[in-house]
C-alpha cells in the first residue's frame, strides 16, 4: 500500500525487458517469412501494450506518492482521538499509519448511501482497513473498489429471493460483496462503524471485521510469500478447526456466536477480538493469539 521509492526504477527496468522481448519477437516473425503487414500489426499492438503498462504503473506510483505527501496536519489529533490502536503507536509508526490512511482514501472512494458522512467517518473506514495490514504495509486491497456507508442495518440480499436451502439471514451491519453489482464493494453501517471505534475494548469492530475478510481472501496471493508463511496458514486452519469443534462441543467460547458460523467468519471475528482485546485472547487462547500475531506480523 505504501509508495515504494524503488517503483519507478523497477518499472523502467521491466519496460526495458518487455521492449527487448518485443523486438526479439518481431525479428523472429520476420525471419519466418511473414509479410510486413502482419509484423507491423503485431509490433503496433505489442508496443502499445508495453507503453500502456508503463504509463499505468507510473501513474499509480505518482498517485500514491502525492497522497503520502499531502496529509492534513489535523489528522494526527483526530486519529488519536478516534482510534485507540493509533494512540498506542509511537511517532514513527503514527506517521506510517497516517500515510497508509492517506493512500487508502486516495485509491478507494468512501461514499454515503442514503446518509451523509463526514471526514471522521472516512478516517474510521481507512483506519479499519489499515489496522489489519499495518504489519505488512506492501499489502494491497485488490478486491476493494469502493466503500459504501449506509444509515442502518440492511438485508444482505438486498431484496433478492432467499435460497430456501439456506437459513434466513439477519439484518447485517457490514458486508463484503462478491459478484454482481456489489462485487468488490464493502458496505458498512454508519452507527456500527462509529461504535466499533468508540467502544474499543468489546471485541467488536465492523470495519476491522470486513477488511479482515479481505486479508483472508487475498492471503495466499499477498501474504503467503514463503514456505514459513504457508506453514503458518496451515497451523491457523488447524487451530481454527479445533476451536470450532470445541465450540460445537459446548466448550467455553471466546468469541460471539457469529464467529463460529464457519472458518471465514471465525477468522474475521477472531481478528476483531485480537485487535481490541489482545490481553484477554492471550490469556484465554494463547495458541490462537500467537498465530494471529504471526499472521498479522504484529
Amino acid at each position: 500500500m505504501l509508495p515504494d521509492p524503488q517503483a519507478p526504477k523497477r518499472n523502467r527496468r521491466r519496460t526495458a525487458v518487455l521492449l527487448a522481448a518485443v523486438m526479439m519477437a518481431i525479428l523472429g516473425l520476420w525471419s519466418l517469412g511473414l509479410g510486413w503487414p502482419i509484423v507491423m500489426v503485431f509490433a503496433f499492438c505489442a508496443f502499445g501494450a508495453v507503453l500502456f503498462r508503463h504509463l499505468r504503473s507510473g501513474r499509480a506510483w505518482r498517485r500514491r506518492a502525492r497522497a503520502a505527501a499531502n496529509i492534513p496536519s489535523h489528522w494526527d489529533a483526530r486519529l488519536a482521538e478516534l482510534v485507540a490502536y493509533y494512540r498506542e503507536l509511537g511517532p514513527t509508526e503514527r506517521e506510517r499509519f497516517r500515510t497508509m490512511v492517506a493512500v487508502f482514501l486516495a485509491e478507494v472512494p468512501v461514499c454515503g448511501a442514503g446518509c451523509s458522512i463526514d471526514e471522521d467517518d472516512r478516517l474510521l473506514v481507512a483506519a479499519g482497513a489499515v489496522i489489519p495490514i499495518f504489519g505488512f504495509p506492501a499489502f494491497e486491497y485488490r478486491s476493494v473498489r469502493e466503500v459504501l456507508i449506509r444509515p442502518r442495518d440492511f438485508d444482505p440480499g438486498f431484496g433478492a429471493t432467499p435460497d430456501p436451502l439456506l437459513p434466513a439471514q439477519a439484518a447485517a451491519g457490514g458486508m463484503t460483496g462478491h459478484g454482481g453489482v456489489f462485487d468488490a464493494v464493502v458496505v458498512l453501517v454508519r452507527e456500527r462503524l462509529r461504535r466499533g471505534f468508540s467502544v474499543a475494548d468489546d471485541g467488536r469492530n465492523v470495519a476491522i471485521h470486513e477488511f479482515a475478510h479481505q486479508v483472508d481472501k487475498d492471503y495466499v496471493e499477498e501474504v503467503a510469500v514463503s514456505s514459513s508463511e504457508d506453514e503458518r496458514g496451515d497451523a491457523w486452519l488447524e487451530a481454527a478447526r479445533r476451536e470450532l469443534r470445541g465450540a460445537h462441543s459446548n466448550r467455553d467460547r471466546l468469541l460471539r456466536d457469529y464467529g463460529y458460523s464457519n472458518e471465514h467468519e471465525f477468522f474475521a471475528v477472531a481478528s476483531e477480538y485480537f485487535f481490541e482485546r489482545p490481553d484477554a485472547m492471550q490469556r484465554r487462547r494463547p495458541e490462537l493469539y500467537k498465530l494471529l500475531a504471526q499472521l498479522y506480523r504484529q
